[in-house]
This record gives C-alpha cells, structure tokens and sequence, in this order.
C-alpha cells in the first residue's frame, strides 16, 4: 500500500530527498492502511536494511518516490 507524508513538509520529491539525507528522523511517513500489519506513523530512519515503502503526498498524489534502505544501510530516495 502507498504510505502518505505531509504535501505541507515535503512539497516536491527533491524536498523529500533532501529531508530523509539530512534528517531522517523527523521525516514522518504515514501508512493508512487498516488492516493487521500496518505499521501505523513511523519516520524514515525506522526503516530496516532491504526494507523500502512507496510514498505520495496525500491528498494530491502529485508525485511518488520510493523511501528505502539498502543492505549495507544507506537511505535512499528514488
């Protein structure tokens, strides 16, 4: 499911980016989904190595990215 974060915060992809490179434990993500598992609100830095969630700026869903963690534990944005 395609998690959400704020379009206030992060306006465009490039903010986004630059957010999780500098701060990546004040990026909030948001997953809605209602069934068991759902992971609820937790920040970028949450995520595990291998580990990767689809996002978009919910309400408007002008953009996508892919927020991710690599196996040797570097974040990314794509």
């Amino acid at each position: 499911m395609t998690c959400l974060v704020s379009p206030a915060t992060y306006p465009s992809k490039k903010a986004l980016t630059a957010a999780v490179a500098e701060r990546p434990g004040h990026v909030w993500i948001t997953d809605p989904s209602i069934f068991p598992g759902s992971r609820g609100e937790f920040t970028a830095e949450a995520l595990q190595p291998g580990e990767s969630v689809c996002v978009t700026n919910h309400p408007k869903r002008s953009w996508f990215a892919k927020v991710g963690r690599t196996a040797a534990g570097r974040l990314y944005v794509k």
